[in-house]
């Protein structure tokens, strides 16, 4: 997670290339309702549940290599 100069935190992706973070992507703008973030057991998709008022959705997130 991240926080942006507005001051509004999201959770965010980015490729690290030896020298630092690149090709940031903005996964979902509301990290405090977010549990069981974790990768998948290939590395490729971020798989986390979002609460809401109305019940839980579970978001897969899959990146190309």
């Amino acid at each position: 997670m991240i926080r942006t100069k507005a001051g509004r935190s999201k959770l965010a992706v980015a490729r690290f290339d030896g020298e630092g973070l690149s090709e940031e992507t903005t996964v979902y703008n509301d990290p405090g309702y977010i549990n069981m973030l974790q990768w998948s057991g290939d590395g490729q998709s971020l798989i986390f549940a979002a609460e809401r008022t109305s019940g839980s959705d579970v978001f897969r997130f899959r990146f190309a290599t």
